[in-house]
């Protein structure tokens, strides 16, 4: 289990007290959906985040691609300001298995 920052731009993962960059286009297995959800439910707008300096716009973009994180001090503001836990934000999507080879 990892948990995923957002670092200069880039996004990277976090292995004990090792950190892990990921490669540019990286698909991050963490879905912000709900997050996105809340915004809605408490008629909360992407341009109040950014305006009040929640997220910023490059971020904001990464989550909903799905090729960028959050970091814990966000995280931490979005949950008070949303009256949330972590998990009602954001969800662990594991990696697929590979598809089994011919012969195995």
């Amino acid at each position: 289990m990892y948990l995923l920052y957002w670092y200069h731009g880039r996004v990277g993962k976090v292995l004990g007290s090792s950190i892990i960059t990921a490669k540019d286009g990286d698909i991050v297995p963490i879905k912000y959906d709900k997050l996105f959800a809340l915004f809605k439910a408490k008629g909360i707008n992407t341009t109040k985040i950014r305006q009040e300096k929640i997220i910023g716009q490059g971020t904001l973009s990464a989550i909903k691609n799905g090729t960028g994180g959050l970091d814990a001090k966000t995280i931490n503001k979005l949950c008070a300001l949303l009256d949330c836990q972590p998990g009602d934000i954001m969800e662990y999507i594991p990696d697929e298995p590979p598809a089994p080879q011919e012969g195995e």
